[in-house]
């Protein structure tokens, strides 16, 4: 159980937490060496799927991958494994942790293919934990993100946004600390798939503002780098160039060197 509690903490650090990526790195790198030690294989399982979404999110080549380390296989012959066993929760845990780094590398048609993999791997209700709430958040952003293109999935991709949207509606009832930040972000790419400008606007600044006095540097960085291609988008540079330079400290500062590294990119675009 204590492991249990562990994972479940490593999720909300990676997703919300205050924490940085280096720490993270520490406190899970510790986890999986315990949990390796005293024959807590679920609970490997699980730290080490985190971990190595750290060590993608803060590039960091000089570690070996983790799957390696600690269960001597790659993360595909994982999946497939787990396949075979039908363990379909896990399964999905590893279709999350894939939307998450995506998403954060700024690839989209990636992020869309985990989505549909996902489906694959169904979880029962009885069965949803921190990872698979967080998990409905980012499918509510690829979603929202996907009908925002107008083709002719769009009547597709905004119902699932809508459904993300009641989700977090529900869960700001219960814990307004973790989610009311996660329903701004997904509610303005809601009124920005609509063409509210003014609407979109606050929700976004609500989100970053939310974010930022709740301690979720990374859910900071990320409403500010939505607001910004947001901006983008409707060709304000300028408030696009801010908006964008904001979340690449934010990113700096939780130690996401590759994601950093995207958004100075998009910076130093926007400046010529």
């Amino acid at each position: 159980y204590a492991y249990l509690c562990l994972q479940k903490h490593s999720v909300l650090q990676i997703h919300s937490g205050g924490s940085t990526l280096t720490k993270l790195e520490q406190e899970l790198t510790s986890s999986a060496i315990n949990a390796e030690k005293y024959g807590q294989t679920a609970a490997l399982l699980s730290i080490v799927v985190w971990l190595s979404a750290v060590l993608e999110i803060k590039d960091d080549s000089s570690r070996e991958d983790p799957y390696m380390t600690y269960l001597n296989c790659t993360e595909d012959a994982l999946l497939q494994q787990q396949v075979s066993q039908k363990n379909l929760n896990f399964c999905h845990l590893i279709c999350n942790k894939r939307k998450f780094t995506c998403l954060l590398e700024g690839d989209l048609d990636g992020a869309i293919h985990c989505y549909n993999m996902s489906l694959k791997y169904p979880h029962s209700k009885w069965a949803q934990s921190t990872s698979t709430i967080l998990g409905d958040f980012l499918d509510g952003i690829i979603a929202l993100t996907c009908a925002q293109k107008h083709q002719s999935d769009e009547a597709y991709w905004t119902n699932i946004g809508l459904k993300a949207i009641e989700q977090f509606q529900k869960l700001v009832e219960s814990s307004e600390w973790n989610f009311s930040h996660k329903l701004y972000l997904l509610e303005a790419e809601h009124h920005a798939l609509k063409g509210n400008d003014e609407a979109a606007l606050q929700k976004y600044d609500l989100s970053i503002t939310t974010a930022r006095k709740h301690r979720h540097l990374q859910e900071e960085g990320f409403a500010f780098e939505r607001a910004g291609y947001y901006h983008l988008h409707k060709e304000r540079h300028g408030n696009a160039l801010s908006k964008i330079s904001s979340a690449k400290e934010c990113y700096e500062r939780w130690g996401a060197h590759s994601v950093k590294n995207r958004m100075a990119a998009k910076c130093r675009e926007l400046s010529y």
